[in-house]
C-alpha cells in the first residue's frame, strides 16, 4: 500500500514540475538573474533569429551601349542601368512585378539617386564608395541605408558589400549573397543594387 502511494506521489509531482517547464518561455531565458551571482554566463544568440534571403542575379553588360542589366527570376528582382551622358543615367528597378523609374546623377565622384521616396548619395573615397540615404519599401515604410561597397579586384566590376544583415558580391557576370529582409527588404536591395550598377556603367569606357 505504501508503494501505491509513492508511486503516485512521484507522478503527481513529476505532472507539476513538467507543466511548470512548459509555461517557461525560452526566449525569457535570458531575462532570467541569479540570486547572488551578477553574470550568470547565459548568453542567447540574438543573431540565430534573423531570416537570410539568397539572391542570385544573372547580369549582362552591354558595353556599346554603357548599359547594365541584371535580374533575379526567383526572387522578383530586375535592375536596369545606363549611362547616357557624360554625368547622366536612366534605368529601372522591378520588384515583385512593380517598376521605378530611375534617374541617378553623377557630381564629381559622387552619385546620386533622387526619386519618389528614395534618396542615396554614393561618394567615393580611393577605389571604395560609401554611400547613404533613405529607401522607401513596398509597405511604405523608409530603411535607413548606411553601407560601404569595397573594391575586390582590378577591373570595374568587382566590389563587396558585407555589413550587419547584408552580404553582397559583384562581379562582371552576377550578383550574389544573401540578406535580412526584415532589414532590407527586396527593394532596398535593388536599390543598393542600382547604385553599384551606375558605379560600374560609368566606368565603361
Amino acid at each position: 500500500m505504501k508503494k501505491i502511494i509513492l508511486v503516485i506521489s512521484l507522478i503527481s509531482l513529476n505532472s507539476v514540475v513538467f507543466a511548470q517547464f512548459e509555461d517557461i518561455n525560452i526566449a525569457k531565458i535570458k531575462e532570467v538573474e541569479v540570486e547572488g551571482v551578477s553574470n550568470p554566463g547565459l548568453a542567447i544568440d540574438t543573431k540565430s533569429s534573423r531570416t537570410y534571403t539568397n539572391i542570385w542575379m544573372s547580369v549582362y553588360v552591354n558595353e556599346a551601349g554603357k548599359e547594365i542589366r541584371g535580374y533575379d527570376y526567383s526572387k522578383r528582382i530586375e535592375v536596369d542601368i545606363r549611362k547616357i551622358f557624360d554625368n547622366e543615367f536612366n534605368g529601372s528597378i522591378m520588384v515583385d512585378n512593380k517598376y521605378e523609374w530611375v534617374n541617378p546623377s553623377k557630381f564629381g565622384d559622387s552619385i546620386s539617386f533622387s526619386n519618389a521616396g528614395t534618396y542615396l548619395n554614393a561618394n567615393k573615397w580611393g577605389d571604395n564608395y560609401s554611400f547613404s540615404g533613405n529607401v522607401k519599401d513596398e509597405s511604405g515604410k523608409y530603411h535607413y541605408v548606411n553601407l560601404t561597397l569595397y573594391k575586390r579586384f582590378s577591373d570595374e566590376f568587382s566590389f563587396v558589400i558585407q555589413s550587419g544583415g547584408i552580404y553582397l558580391t559583384f562581379d562582371r557576370n552576377s550578383v550574389n549573397g544573401d540578406f535580412d529582409e526584415s532589414q532590407y527588404p527586396k527593394k532596398v536591395i535593388a536599390y543598393i543594387i542600382s547604385v553599384v550598377f551606375t558605379i560600374e556603367a560609368d566606368a565603361i569606357k
